[in-house]
């Protein structure tokens, strides 16, 4: 049998859906563009437009929630979002989880006993706060950084940006945030 995975903030997809023949995913996206562009391009995905917020699946529904790469103001709070993240974050309000517990809260409820909450994250995750905004729901098993292969095997538009720009990016940025997995369990 396989596991039911729910991915939030799918965006364009990735080789990652793709290349997945062992597990049952399901798509979250809060984008009717979006949402639309994937129901075109992955038809092994179950998609529906929502917010993790609010998140429109029954309790102990997935065995997995997967999150990667997130905008800044969705788990770090604090940080200042970009252009794009400052306009959407306008529209649609509820995603922003400054002061909004809810998002870690219903991670939780989606997901089975012992489910588990994975988190891949670049300089726009605080990986300091993350784990401290899940404890009342998780605990955090492993964090390990990914390395140029693993953001290329990924194979979303992100990652493959983030994997060609990483070794250039360590040599001249001293504040470079070399991107994470992080790797919770449902308490």
């Amino acid at each position: 049998m396989s596991d039911r995975i729910l991915d939030i903030g799918v965006g364009w997809g990735g080789k990652y859906i793709s290349d997945n023949t062992s597990d049952a995913r399901y798509a979250l996206e809060i984008g009717a563009v979006t949402t639309r562009k994937l129901k075109r391009n992955h038809s092994n995905l179950v998609i529906v437009q929502g917010s993790g917020e609010f998140i429109p699946f029954a309790d102990s529904s997935f065995e997995g929630v997967e999150i990667r790469f997130p905008y800044s103001s969705l788990l770090s709070p604090g940080l200042q979002a970009d252009k794009v993240s400052n306009y959407l974050f306008k529209q649609v309000p509820s995603l922003s989880f400054v002061g909004n517990p809810t998002w870690f809260a219903e991670f939780a409820r989606v997901l089975k006993p012992a489910g588990t909450l994975k988190l891949w994250g670049d300089e726009e995750v605080d990986f300091e706060v993350v784990p401290i905004l899940a404890k009342r729901h998780f605990k955090l098993m492993s964090q390990e950084e990914l390395t140029r292969q693993d953001l290329s095997d990924m194979g979303t538009y992100l990652s493959e940006g983030l994997a060609s720009k990483m070794i250039r990016r360590q040599k001249i940025d001293l504040e470079f945030v070399q991107p994470r997995l992080m790797v919770f369990s449902k308490v």
